[in-house]
């Protein structure tokens, strides 16, 4: 049996802000969200789409999101928030500590970010976040921002692929790390525990997102990457540096082998775990 929005709303608290719907397949959560949204002003922030499965999952750059039925969540939300561009990051900032709070309480593991949208469970990746925001040209704040949450809660039937195996991860790692209530678990009632913790995280944070209070702490505290040598990938290789601190915004202020800091608010960095 698929993913019932039951799973979901039996555990949440905020029934009233979200409307959730789940489909079979999809090639995209993110992509159906947002076509959805171009053509319908009046769909509501708390809009929820998941997917069992995607054919065409993707994450930043493009990049494939490996997807199969029946044991990840893939889902996207539609919010309308009050900000500036540079403030977008925050929304996934926000994000990312929902979903590792969600996963610390469900699934007992304790987790790591990687700046600015990557959660990581035993140095393996084990979600990726894609924020994407629609802007018309007279208008200060988003029309809409659709987020997307790709989580790998169980080792796929078959394993992850070849390419994958040294990278990805699931969060449900073994049930020794479960409680008592969680021996006789079921795949969609702790799928449906982690959807609900993570969309009640992440309204208590949007409602605070301005002030950054409840949250950017926390995702400075879960980093990966601060204080560690890492790689700026604006070329093949590579530019050398060490992170130094997340400012406010969630950019990463890095230093440069030259000594020279630099502010990055976009990008991709790699770091040996």
């Amino acid at each position: 049996m698929m993913l019932q929005p039951s799973h979901i709303t039996e555990q949440l608290e905020n029934k009233d802000f979200y409307d959730i719907e789940i489909f079979e397949v999809l090639e995209s959560t993110n992509k159906t969200l947002k076509s959805m949204a171009a053509t319908d002003d009046t769909l509501r922030e708390g809009k929820v789409i998941l997917a069992e499965s995607q054919t065409g999952g993707h994450g930043r750059f493009g990049r494939a999101f490996f997807s199969p039925a029946g044991t990840g969540i893939y889902m996207s939300i539609l919010l309308k928030p009050r900000i500036l561009p540079t403030e977008a990051p925050l929304i996934t900032t926000a994000a990312a500590v929902a979903v590792a709070k969600a996963l610390e309480k469900i699934c007992h593991q304790p987790t790591g970010i990687k700046w600015i949208n990557d959660i990581f469970i035993n140095n393996r990746k084990v979600c990726g976040i894609l924020t994407e925001a629609s802007f018309t040209s007279t208008d200060s704040f988003p029309k809409y921002v659709v987020l997307g949450i790709g989580i790998n809660v169980f080792e796929p039937d078959g394993g992850f692929p070849t390419e994958l195996n040294n990278i990805a991860s699931q969060a449900m790692l073994s049930d020794k790390n479960s409680t008592p209530d969680d021996i006789n678990y079921n795949r969609n009632e702790i799928r449906g525990k982690i959807i609900a913790s993570v969309l009640d995280y992440l309204l208590s944070f949007y409602k605070e997102l301005p002030s950054r209070n409840s949250f950017l702490e926390e995702y400075r505290n879960r980093s990966l990457v601060l204080g560690k040598p890492i790689r700026i990938m604006d070329s093949p290789e590579g530019t050398p540096a060490t992170a130094l601190s997340i400012d406010d915004n969630c950019n990463l202020i890095v230093r440069l082998e030259n000594g020279n800091t630099i502010t990055l608010n976009s990008g991709e960095i790699s770091i040996k775990l």
